[in-house]
């Protein structure tokens, strides 16, 4: 019950960091430290091992670097870069491929939407 509700967090969190995006074009702060801190009293409870919460973390902070080097470039906002790293946290390695193309296709139909 409890692991349920904590990775319930994400999902919601991210629907709440898109609806506030799309219509105030930011995302708050406190969305990516909530993303960030909801994922290990979840990790730990859905079983993973120190290990495995390592890897994530590890895997957080290269896509953390990554975007940050995208925002000073101006291709991200800096919210979408903290949200970005916040829920690799949560998508690990294995899973990134399939979040990052859903991503996409996601704001591709957002943009197809705003320019009609």
């Amino acid at each position: 019950m409890i692991t349920s509700l904590l990775c319930l967090a994400f999902p919601l969190l991210l629907i709440y960091a898109a609806w506030h995006d799309v219509s105030t074009m930011t995302i708050p702060n406190w969305v990516s430290v909530a993303l960030a801190a909801t994922f290990i009293p979840a990790a730990l409870t859905a079983g993973l091992s120190l290990e495995q919460i390592g890897m994530h973390l590890v895997f957080g902070a290269a896509v953390l670097a990554a975007c940050a080097g995208l925002f000073y470039l101006n291709v991200f906002g800096g919210g979408d870069a903290k949200v970005i790293a916040a829920a690799s946290l949560w998508t690990g390695l294995g899973a990134s491929a399939p979040f990052v193309m859903g991503m996409a296709i996601a704001g591709g139909a957002l943009a197809a939407v705003l320019i009609v």
